[in-house]
């Protein structure tokens, strides 16, 4: 196993450890770009970005092909179970130092394959898709990485100056470091289902922006999402159980018909807030989720 040497490696290209390599790219450093992934996971999983994100989306040079994947987020609404309304708020920032004005809703997939795409303007970037990150060790020095790849299962020892990990909530990047997080409140469990409409037309049959639902048994955030994409997620009850995929299909039915949407995902999560105590050990980087 031949090593190969970088001045930065970047372990994840989701979003964040995609903008970081187009930054990066400008500087003529040699860098190493590490993603599990071979392809683009397709459904969208943020959904949101506001001013100062889109600011530093439009720092990588791809803001024309970008924009065209985003429309207006608009308003936040706050309802009761009955759909009256309690609370509207535009999400903006009027006085803005980051020249764009108002979040905007965002096609996380398109943005990652311009990101992807981006990559090729620069010969110094080393895009590793379809390899996991196996072992990190860190020396005065450098640091080294060994990655596997999930093809050939070939492992790769990689060198580098700086590691920055842009991995996501199950970073081994932040294990191998044994970094503690703050949790800000305790974790709760949601449901989240993603669709598509089968028509664009039915959009009018859907809130056009962004919903906090008081439901009686529940609280529910419905999402417009961008093109087709809506989004809806339930917060299950302290020691409620995963329901099945019917009756979380009838909370959805109380909004749409089911035969007017394509169920794309639907899948149990904890939100956390959580804080790392620790981004920087000597020349290793968290960064991103």
């Amino acid at each position: 196993m031949t090593p190969l040497t970088y001045h930065i490696i970047i372990i994840g290209a989701g979003p964040t450890g995609l903008v970081l390599a187009n930054l990066l790219g400008a500087s003529g450093l040699s860098i190493a770009l590490i993603e599990k992934e071979k392809d683009v996971f397709p459904i969208p999983r943020a959904t949101h970005i506001d001013e100062e994100t889109l600011r530093n989306f439009q720092a990588t040079g791809l803001m024309h092909l970008l924009e065209t994947h985003t429309a207006p987020f608009g308003s936040v609404h706050i309802t009761n179970a009955k759909g009256a309304a309690l609370l509207k708020e535009e999400v903006i920032q009027p006085n803005s130092a980051h020249y764009y004005v108002g979040s905007r809703f965002f096609d996380q997939p398109a943005f990652e394959n311009v990101l992807r795409e981006g990559l090729q303007r620069f010969p110094n970037i080393h895009f590793f898709s379809g390899c996991e990150a196996q072992s990190i060790v860190q020396e005065t020095n450098e640091v080294t990485l060994v990655i596997q790849d999930a093809i050939t299962q070939e492992y790769i020892e990689l060198h580098a100056d700086w590691l920055v990990g842009c991995d996501g909530g199950r970073s081994i990047v932040r294990s191998t470091l044994n970094i503690d997080m703050e949790a800000l409140e305790p974790a709760r469990d949601w449901i989240i289902a993603d669709t598509l409409l089968k028509h664009p037309a039915d959009a009018k049959l859907l809130p056009g922006g962004f919903q906090y639902i008081f439901e009686d048994e529940r609280l529910t955030i419905y999402a417009h999402g961008i093109g087709i994409n809506r989004r809806w997620e339930f917060q299950l009850n302290k020691d409620e159980v995963m329901p099945n995929e019917m009756i979380i299909k009838s909370w959805i039915e109380k909004y749409i018909s089911l035969d007017k949407i394509i169920v794309t995902r639907i899948s149990k999560y904890a939100h956390n807030s959580l804080v790392a105590k620790q981004w920087h050990n000597n020349r290793i980087i968290l960064a991103g989720d």
